[in-house]
């Protein structure tokens, strides 16, 4: 999933970043068909940023790279259409762009996502360096071979983090004159442990066989991964000494509102211990919510024993008979 989070430095930190990049000069970084002007981070602000995100995400992240980065009317004026798969040989899970610098202009503006004629939205994980040099070097520049699927506006002190494999660039390809300073940063996402024995992480692709077979097994209908928030990977499990147990699908929106959405369990896991599972994954998926800002989270349940847990848990349980109403357009 994509998450936005505004006013994510302090004031004085934002302040004293700002003038720590006016007052130094960038420095051109050479790589194959393309050159950044980039500042290097200190490991302090680098380890103040993954902390934050630790806490928002409810994981342990570690950074991959991370860096402070310029465009305006003169240098790095290219698309750049592109994937960050593969960062100094390492695959990370997630990168962040934060906005720095103040807005100095009205139209829109911020972070692309787009969608490649054969790729579609990202780029697979399994693609070879081959390929992924290949689309740098060849595709990124040619707008005939994307179609632009939505803009992230810009704002100063604003923070976008999306999945790594995700096509993006920069929007639109040219900056103001005074420059588009920003803070990049590519990361991987480790397991969190949230009780003894018991770890808290965001599902991965892989995931999706797993879960397919849960479903069957409780003879519920296999989900679709397009109808799944960001192809079945928005979402989070809980496991224990590797054995994934129980997991839910988290379904962000424009609002103040989430929704929590088909929660599942592992039909083979059969300890003690189970129903502290489930009650792990809603609890830590509410500190997730609330950690990016939002203000409630909506569910649908059937089964009694899923319904007595939320409701031990805080949540308003409307027993009242109510119908699901869907169409196929």
């Amino acid at each position: 999933m994509i998450y936005v989070l505004d006013n994510f430095l302090q004031k004085e930190e934002l302040s004293s970043i700002q003038d720590m990049l006016n007052n130094n000069e960038y420095e051109e970084h050479k790589t194959p068909g393309k050159s950044f002007w980039i500042q290097e981070a200190e490991p302090s602000f680098i380890n103040n940023i993954l902390d934050k995100l630790s806490n928002i995400e409810g994981q342990e992240i570690e950074s991959i790279l991370g860096f402070f980065r310029v465009s305006n009317e003169d240098v790095d004026t290219e698309w750049r259409i592109h994937s960050d798969l593969n960062i100094n040989g390492q695959k990370p899970d997630r990168a962040i762009v934060l906005y720095i610098s103040p807005k100095e202009i009205e139209d829109l503006h911020g972070t692309a996502f787009w969608e490649h004629k054969v790729y579609g939205k990202s780029l697979p994980k399994n693609t070879t360096d081959e390929e992924y040099n290949r689309m740098i070097m060849k595709e990124s520049e040619n707008l005939d071979m994307w179609r632009l699927s939505s803009v992230s506006g810009y704002e100063e002190n604003r923070l976008i983090s999306y999945p790594a494999h995700y096509f993006h660039s920069k929007y639109p390809n040219k900056s103001w004159k005074n420059g588009r300073q920003v803070f990049v940063m590519f990361y991987k996402i480790k397991s969190k442990p949230v009780s003894k024995g018991f770890n808290f992480r965001s599902l991965v692709e892989e995931d999706y066989d797993t879960i397919c077979k849960w479903w069957k097994w409780w003879r519920w209908s296999v989900v679709p991964k397009e109808s799944l928030p960001d192809n079945g990977k928005s979402g989070f499990m809980i496991e224990k000494d590797g054995i994934p147990i129980v997991c839910g699908f988290l379904f962000i929106t424009n609002s103040s509102w989430a929704k929590l959405e088909f929660i599942v369990s592992n039909p083979e896991y059969k300890e003690k211990d189970r129903k502290q599972a489930v009650e792990l994954l809603i609890t830590n998926i509410e500190n997730v919510c609330r950690d990016m800002g939002l203000k409630h989270i909506f569910s649908v349940a059937r089964n009694e024993h899923l319904m007595n847990t939320h409701e031990k848990l805080g949540w308003t349980v409307d027993r009242k008979p109510s119908y699901e109403l869907t169409k196929n357009l």
